[in-house]
């Protein structure tokens, strides 16, 4: 570690035995590929938390909806505690970092977890802005003669309050009393005529979600597009199995065996469902099997969000053609594979808009 610089070092998870120093005074951390420290475990957010260095020492906040650990305390997000080192942040199902502080021995550290494990309780919570300004208030002690002058001074100067003013009764002509009444009608009927429109709008609601994306003028609705982020996500969703140590290495020389087909458009999605098929049946992979896989999902995902988008581009301006060939493109891309409890959201999304562009070309050709 360079001198002077705090670290993360990864005492658990895929990545056991990594360190990353905190070269910056803002360090972001997580799986996304903006990152300034990466994770690779499936079930951490792509920004989960942030490090900050303050005059206070190194800051802690969680900025993920999933809830991080300290020490083995869960804080949700937007929590902020100081760090020292020797505390313990935990992610996802498996990834733990052991913080070491600016100008600490991270092996002497690391002795130290191995000896006790996470520490309970050291961090503290951070200050807030608001904390932080407000002075500290003096309590002012009067004496008993103070306090009988003032008393006193209350007494003389209290005004007992006057009795409020009757109100006049004003007598109403007939043409007054007249259009009183047709204003409280016209304000009944307000009311009922405002419920009706409220229960009328509810039933709409509820035959829209009974007919599903059908809409009234008899045209079919284009599917939801997705985004960037969507599709990193859909991508990287980890499969589910039993562990069995024979089928994850059966998996994982798959996963290899497709990666090496580089003339084959399918090979990285392939080779990505096999890597994770692999960690599913208990594989942990090593760093090179880590940097291989990592690779892969990222060459794929940027692939993936690049067609998709473009595809959905030519559908929105009723270049159908196109778009077919693009989003039929993908699902080459991404073939089925595996149970069918594997199915993925993003190619049965892709699904969906390839049957769309088919309805529309046939209803063009119609009119």
């Amino acid at each position: 570690m360079a001198a002077g610089q705090a670290e993360l070092v990864y005492v658990k998870g895929p990545q056991a035995g990594q360190r990353a120093s905190l070269m910056l005074p803002v360090v972001t951390v997580g799986r996304g590929q903006q990152a300034d420290v990466q994770l690779t475990e499936e079930h951490v957010s792509r920004k989960h938390f942030q490090l900050t260095l303050t005059q206070d020492g190194w800051v802690f906040e969680n900025h993920s909806p999933l809830k991080s650990r300290v020490n083995g305390k869960k804080y949700k997000t937007g929590k902020k505690i100081i760090l020292d080192t020797g505390d313990v942040i935990a992610v996802g199902s498996e990834t733990e970092l052991l913080f070491v502080a600016t100008g600490d021995d991270p092996e002497a550290a690391l002795i130290a977890y191995r000896q006790g494990g996470a520490k309970k309780g050291k961090s503290r919570s951070a200050p807030t802005t608001e904390q932080a300004a407000a002075p500290v208030a003096t309590p002012q002690v009067e004496s008993s003669a103070d306090q009988q002058d003032v008393a006193l001074e209350q007494i003389e100067n209290a005004q007992t309050p006057e009795p409020p003013e009757e109100e006049e009764e004003v007598e109403l002509s007939e043409d007054e009393e007249a259009a009183l009444a047709q204003k409280a009608k016209v304000k009944k009927y307000a009311t009922i005529f405002g419920a009706y429109l409220g229960v009328l709008a509810a039933l709409v609601v509820i035959f829209a979600s009974m007919v599903g994306p059908r809409t009234f003028g008899g045209g079919e609705k284009r599917p939801a597009p997705l985004d960037r982020n969507e599709i990193e996500d859909l991508i990287s969703a980890k499969l589910s199995r039993d562990k069995n140590a024979v089928e994850a290495r059966i998996a994982l020389d798959n996963a290899f065996l497709a990666l090496d087909r580089t003339n084959k458009i399918d090979h990285l999605y392939k080779g990505i469902y096999w890597f994770k098929l692999a960690r599913a049946y208990g594989k942990v992979l090593n760093t090179e099997e880590e940097r291989v896989f990592v690779d892969a999902m990222r060459r794929l995902t940027i692939q993936v969000q690049d067609k998709y988008r473009n595809a959905y581009a030519y559908e929105r301006d009723h270049k159908y053609k196109t778009a077919d060939g693009i989003f039929r493109e993908l699902l080459a891309m991404l073939p089925s594979m595996g149970r069918r409890n594997d199915k993925s959201e993003l190619v049965e999304n892709i699904k969906a808009h390839v049957a769309y562009i088919k309805r529309q070309t046939v209803k063009n050709k119609k009119m």
